[in-house]
C-alpha cells in the first residue's frame, strides 16, 4: 500500500481465488458462500499495481535467482519470498495418496467435497461412512462441519436420505493436543453426543479402497476418506538447493530471512522459523506480514533487517459445525453461540480489507528512469530497443532452424527469406493492439493466437510470423526481460501452430503493445475461398462472445478474477483444430470474430450472397461476467462504432432491449470461428467440435432467403 520506487512487485499463484482457511469450516458447514471465503488475487493485484501471474511453481534456480514455472519462461527476481502453506501428509504410508481425500490445497479439496455430498445424498445402501484421519482442531472442526451440513442437506429430503457415519481417527493418545484439558473435555462431550465415533492411539499403516487398517490391526471402512494430519512441505522447495528444517520446511532465522539465501524470504506454514518454533497455524502467519513486508524493504535498500518473535499464546476459536464455536488462550476455556458470533465479526472484518479493495486505488509506482533520460527519448528509427537487448533476447527465445527458412533469425538480415512449395498460395495477415494484461508473456500469447485466426478463418496452414513490440523505457535489464516474456509467448504459440518465427522489429514507446504479422499456405482450393453459402445451412461458432465486454469491465475495476481467468483460456485456446473439424463437415464458408463484432464479420462473410441470415440471440453463448457487465451498462469503448452496423439487422428496433443483442457487436480479442455448414450435419459438427475442446461451440443461426424489406436488410435476430 506504500509502494517504493523502481521495484516491480510480481505475485505468481497457481490460483485466482485464494481461500482464507479460518473460515473454511464455515464454509462446509454452509454458513458462509465460496466468495466469503475467498480472496480474489486478480482484484488485489490490480488494486495495487502488481503483476499477477497465474501459474503453478515447480522450483527455483537460486543461483540464477529465478522462478521456475510449469508453464511460462522462468520468472526473474531480485529478492524473493515464499508463503505457499503446507499440505497433510501423506507419504509413507501406502495407499493414502491415492484413496484419501486431503484438505489441503483447499482448492483442490472443495470440489472433491461437493462430490462427496452428490455421493451421499444418492447413496442406496443402509448408511454413508465417512472418516477422518487427524484428531487436531483442524480434524475435528472439518469433521463437525461436514456432519452439520449432511444433516441439513438430508433435511431437505425427509425420508430420502440415508444417515451419515462419522468417525474420527488420531495416533495421539487425545483430542486437540495442542489446547488446554477444558477445551478437550468441550469437544469429546460435543462429539459424544453428536455420534461420533473416535478412535485414538490408532497409527494408520495403510488405506485402500474402502478400508484403512492401523498399526494395532483395527480395521474401519469407509465410504469417503478424508486427511487431516501432520503438515508437510512440497519437495521442489529442498530440491532447489534452500536449506530446510528436517520435515522440509524453508529454514529461516527471526527476521523470516532463508539461512541459507540472503535474498530469499519465507513465512506462514512453509516457513520453519528456527530460533523460535512455534506450531503450523495461520494466526502465526498473519502476525508475520508486516514484519515480513519491513524486512523485505529494507532488503531492498541494502539495510539491517530487523528481528521479529512471534507470539507464544495466541486465542483459538473453534467452531463445533454449527453457529457455536469453543475460545481458548492458555489455559481459559470459554463456549456459546456468542462465541460463534465473536469469530465470525474478526473473521469477516479481516476479509474485508481485502475484499473492499478498488483496483487502481493504490497504483504502484512505475519503475522510475532518470530525469535526464525521461526527457530525450528520442523518436523515429532512434527509439527502437538496443541492438544488443534485442540480440540477446533472440538468442534466449531460441527459434529452432527450419528448411522453410532459408533467412531468419540466426542470420541478422535485412529481411526474412522463406520457401513456398510450388502450387501453394500465400495468406497474410497483421494485428496489432495495446497490453491488456501487466504480463508480457501471457499477452505475447494472446496476440499471436488472435495473428493466427485470420488465417484459420481463410482455411490457411500457418507458415511463419514476424513480431512487432512497443515497450515504455524501464532501463536496459527490465526491458530485455519484458521483451523477452512478450517475444517468447507470441513464439510459443506460433511453434505450436506449426509456424516458425522468422524476425520482427522493436521500438519505445508510451504503453507496452504486441502485433504479429503472419503467413499461411493456401493449395487453392480451400472451402474458404468459395464462401458457396446454400439456403438452409448453418452458422457455427466455435467460441463464447464477451471478451471486450470483460476487458473494458477490468479497466473499470468490475470483474472478478474468475472471469478473467475464463476470458483468458477463452483467448488462448487455439482455433487450429476448430478448422479441421468444420472442413471435415464441409464448411462453406469462416471467419474469425475479431474487433469489429460477430454481425459486421457475419456481413463480410455474406458479401457475395444475396441470402439472408436469422440468428438466434437465445442461443449466443457468453463468456461468464459478460452478461452481469452489460446489466451495469459497461461495454468495450469499440462497441459504439460496431453497433453502427445494426442498420443491416431487419429487426434491429425491437431488438436492442434483448439481454444478448450487444454480444453481437463486442469486438473479440482471439475470439472464435464462425462456419458455415449443411443443416443435415450441423448437429454432428458441433458435437465434434464439443468433444475436442470447445465446450461452448453452438448452432446460432440459419441460412435463408427472407424478404429484407425495402431497405434491404440481410440480417435478422429471433429470441434473447
Amino acid at each position: 500500500m506504500n509502494p517504493m520506487s523502481r521495484v516491480r512487485l510480481t505475485l505468481v499463484s497457481s490460483q485466482v481465488n485464494t481461500p482464507y482457511s479460518g473460515m473454511l469450516p464455515g464454509l462446509i458447514s454452509g454458513h458462509y458462500t465460496f466468495d466469503q471465503t475467498h480472496l480474489d488475487l486478480w482484484r488485489i493485484a490490480r488494486a495495487t499495481g502488481v503483476r499477477c501471474v497465474l501459474d503453478r511453481v515447480l522450483g527455483l534456480d537460486l543461483d540464477g535467482r529465478r522462478v521456475i514455472c510449469a508453464d511460462r519462461p522462468p520468472i526473474p527476481y531480485d529478492v524473493l519470498s515464499i508463503n505457499i502453506g503446507s499440505t497433510p501428509q501423506l507419504e509413507g504410508i501406502p495407499g493414502a495418496a491415492e484413496h484419501a481425500i486431503p484438505v489441503k490445497p483447499i482448492e483442490k479439496f472443495l470440489p472433491r467435497w461437493e462430490e462427496v455430498q452428490r455421493r451421499a445424498a444418492s447413496w442406496t445402501r443402509d448408511r454413508f461412512r465417512i472418516c477422518v484421519v487427524g484428531g487436531g482442531a483442524g480434524g475435528v472442526e472439518l469433521l463437525l462441519s461436514m456432519q452439520h451440513r449432511l444433516k441439513q442437506t438430508a433435511g431437505l429430503k425427509p425420508g430420502r436420505a440415508v444417515p451419515c457415519e462419522f468417525t474420527l481417527v488420531t495416533q495421539s493418545p487425545e483430542l486437540l493436543v495442542s489446547h488446554n484439558a477444558n477445551v478437550r473435555r468441550r469437544f469429546e462431550r460435543v462429539l459424544r453426543e453428536r455420534g461420533v465415533r473416535v478412535e485414538l492411539n490408532q497409527r494408520i499403516v495403510q488405506v485402500s479402497a474402502d478400508r484403512l487398517r492401523s498399526a494395532s490391526g483395527m480395521e474401519i471402512g469407509f465410504d469417503a476418506l478424508f486427511w487431516v494430519t501432520t503438515a508437510s512441505a512440497q519437495s521442489w522447495l529442498r530440491d532447489s538447493g534452500l536449506a530446510t528444517d528436517d520435515r522440509g520446511f524453508v529454514a529461516v532465522n527471526e527476521c523470516l530471512q532463508s539461512t541459507s539465501h540472503a535474498n530469499v524470504f519465507a513465512a506462514g506454514d512453509v516457513a520453519a522459523v528456527l530460533p523460535y518454533p512455534r506450531p503450523k497455524a495461520g494466526v502465526f502467519a498473519v502476525r508475520q506480514g508486516k514484519p515480513l513486508a519491513e524486512n523485505l524493504r529494507r532488503a531492498l535498500e541494502g539495510s539491517p533487517l530487523r528481528p521479529f518473535r512471534p507470539q507464544r499464546q495466541f486465542l483459538s476459536l473453534v467452531s463445533t459445525g454449527d453457529r457455536h464455536a469453543v475460545a481458548s488462550r492458555g489455559s481459559l476455556a470459554l463456549e456459546g453461540d456468542w462465541v460463534w458470533r465473536w469469530k465470525n465479526s474478526i473473521d469477516v472484518n479481516w476479509m474485508r480489507q481485502y475484499q473492499e479493495l478498488e483496483p487502481g486505488s493504490m497504483p504502484a509506482k512505475p519503475l522510475a528512469e532518470s530525469a535526464l533520460s525521461a526527457s530525450m527519448r528520442c523518436a523515429g528509427c532512434g527509439g527502437k530497443v538496443g541492438g544488443d537487448v534485442l540480440a540477446r533476447v533472440l538468442k534466449r527465445v531460441g527459434s529452432q532452424p527450419d528448411p522453410k527458412v532459408l533467412v531468419g533469425l540466426a542470420e541478422r538480415r535485412d529481411a526474412s527469406v522463406v520457401a513456398i512449395p510450388a502450387g501453394q498460395i500465400l495468406v497474410q495477415s497483421v494485428d496489432y493492439f495495446r497490453f491488456m494484461f501487466d504480463d508480457p508473456y501471457l499477452c505475447g500469447r494472446i496476440a499471436a493466437n488472435h495473428a493466427l485466426n485470420d488465417l484459420y478463418a481463410m482455411g490457411a496452414r500457418p507458415h511463419s510470423g514476424l513480431v512487432i513490440a512497443s515497450l515504455p523505457f524501464e532501463g536496459e535489464v527490465e526491458m530485455e526481460e519484458t521483451l523477452f516474456q512478450t517475444v517468447s509467448g507470441a513464439h510459443r504459440e506460433l511453434e505450436q501452430a506449426g509456424a516458425v518465427l522468422i524476425g520482427g522489429h522493436s521500438a519505445e514507446g508510451s504503453e507496452p503493445s504486441i502485433g504479429l504479422m503472419v503467413q499461411g499456405t493456401l493449395d487453392g482450393s480451400s472451402p474458404a475461398a468459395h464462401l458457396s453459402w446454400q439456403p438452409g445451412d448453418h452458422l457455427i461458432l466455435t467460441k463464447p462472445l464477451g471478451t471486450g465486454i470483460v476487458f473494458a469491465g477490468q479497466q473499470a475495476g468490475l470483474v472478478t478474477g474468475e472471469w478473467i481467468e475464463r476470458s483468458i483460456a477463452n483467448a488462448l485456446l487455439s482455433n487450429q483444430r476448430a478448422v479441421a473439424c468444420l472442413q471435415e463437415y464441409g464448411v462453406r464458408a469462416m471467419t474469425d470474430i475479431s474487433g469489429f463484432g460477430l454481425v459486421r464479420h457475419l456481413l463480410e462473410l455474406r458479401r457475395p450472397s444475396a441470402l439472408g441470415v436469422t440468428i438466434d440471440l437465445g442461443a449466443i453463448p457468453a463468456l461468464p461476467g459478460a452478461l452481469e457487465l452489460l446489466a451495469r451498462g459497461v461495454t468495450s469503448s469499440l462497441a459504439s462504432q460496431n453497433r453502427a452496423i445494426g442498420r443491416e439487422i431487419v429487426n434491429h428496433p425491437e431488438s436492442t432491449g434483448a439481454g444478448r443483442y450487444e454480444l453481437l457487436f463486442d469486438p473479440q480479442t482471439a475470439g472464435g470461428l464462425l462456419g458455415v455448414v449443411p443443416a443435415e450435419v450441423a448437429k454432428d459438427a458441433v458435437n465434434a467440435l464439443r468433444d475436442m475442446g470447445y465446450g461452448d461451440a453452438v448452432d446460432i443461426g440459419v441460412v435463408g432467403d427472407f424478404d429484407g424489406g425495402s431497405e434491404g436488410r440481410t440480417v435478422r435476430v429471433v429470441g434473447g
